[in-house]
């Protein structure tokens, strides 16, 4: 077990993070936990060996901060981010800021159904980020908000290629507090 950590979470706090992984026999991976937690795992796609992305300095494509007023995205809203890039997926460090309420962001392409899982789970006026892989249509995607907050998108990195990324519908895999794929995790065990 790596020493490195893809989560740092505090008592009672829910926090999120998006890893790549490397996947063992059998098609599992293995997730540890220093104290007792539940557990959400949601699939987001997979990689082969030929897949290449373009690799970039991070480049801001949304604040809704710099909106007139300094708009926050309403709750329950849909906001478009359009993309400088011809890309097929995008790498995007998605943020949400001086949130209203607890609430989550998921990113999803547009004109797609919005998917049941989150990107980013965040707490009322603390900025959270994660980062998402994501699908691009006609150089946009979108980002569904539950709460009020402000919005803050870096594109990462791109690639104009399907090959080599598997994109799936964000499927639940495990949520240990309604029981799906396991129990609450005890303090040291492995799941």
């Amino acid at each position: 077990r790596p020493d490195a950590s893809n989560v740092n979470f505090g008592a009672g706090e829910a926090r999120s993070n998006l890893a790549v992984v490397g996947v063992g026999s059998g098609g599992r991976v293995c997730v540890f936990s220093r104290s007792n937690a539940h557990l959400v795992v949601d699939v987001m796609g997979t990689f082969d060996t030929s897949t290449s992305w373009e690799a970039m300095k991070p480049q801001r494509v949304l604040d809704t901060r710099s909106r007139p007023a300094n708009a926050k995205a309403a709750a329950n809203s849909v906001v478009r981010v359009s993309l400088p890039t011809d890309a097929t997926f995008a790498a995007l460090n998605v943020t949400a800021a001086d949130a209203e309420a607890a609430g989550y962001l998921t990113v999803f392409p547009c004109g797609a159904a919005i998917p049941k899982t989150s990107t980013v789970t965040f707490d009322a006026a603390r900025a959270t980020p994660n980062l998402a892989v994501v699908p691009v249509r006609s150089g946009t995607t979108c980002i569904y908000t539950s709460a009020r907050t402000h919005i803050v998108v870096d594109l990462t990195g791109s690639t104009t290629s399907a090959a080599g990324f598997d994109a799936v519908t964000p499927e639940r895999l495990v949520d240990t507090r309604i029981g799906t794929g396991g129990t609450r995790l005890a303090a040291g065990s492995t799941i």
